[in-house]
């Protein structure tokens, strides 16, 4: 709902209408359904009936409902070994910011959404961004979820030998 900002010593008794069914407006206090009404431009009057010694008048102000922004809330995780860095999302370009980083199964900083990786096993995880709907700034809600994969340290072959001694001569000595 959004009610009329009334000027000061604003004169109740009259009516707001529109003349366009889109609006749903209620006529003796002006407060607008904008959930129930259409996206649009629209004019809203204010029509107040002469009585006793007060004139009557009408005054028009225009008013926009507009369809809310789709939040950008894509991000991915390159894949991390266990002990690496906390690894933070990467975000897609225009991503929109003053949602929460969350998990059910990793520890997230829930502003930044940087991964503890600490006493983590190695498997794939789910982290979730949720942007709530804010009337405010007209957003939408948006929720997007990326995994990442955690892997364990490779202890690779490093092991190597010399058939030594050598000679000067690159012969082998018996």
């Amino acid at each position: 709902e959004v009610f009329p900002t009334l000027a000061e010593g604003f004169q109740t008794g009259g009516s707001f209408t529109s003349n366009d069914a889109g609006l749903v407006i209620d006529d003796e206090s002006g407060i607008i359904d904008v959930v129930n009404s259409q996206v649009g431009s629209y004019e809203i009057t204010y029509t107040l009936a002469s009585f006793d010694c007060t004139t009557g008048g009408t005054y028009t102000e225009t008013v926009v409902i507009s369809e809310p922004a789709t939040p950008v809330t894509e991000f991915t995780y390159t894949d991390a070994c266990i002990f690496s860095e906390n690894p933070l999302p990467v975000l897609a370009e225009g991503f929109t910011e003053g949602g929460v980083f969350s998990s059910n199964e990793l520890t997230v900083d829930a502003q930044t959404g940087e991964v503890s990786l600490e006493n983590v096993a190695p498997g794939i995880y789910n982290v979730e961004y949720t942007v709530n709907a804010n009337s405010t700034d007209c957003i939408a809600e948006g929720t997007y979820t990326a995994q990442i994969v955690v892997t364990d340290l490779i202890a690779p072959q490093i092991a190597f030998e010399y058939e030594s001694p050598y000679c000067a001569d690159n012969g082998i000595i018996s």
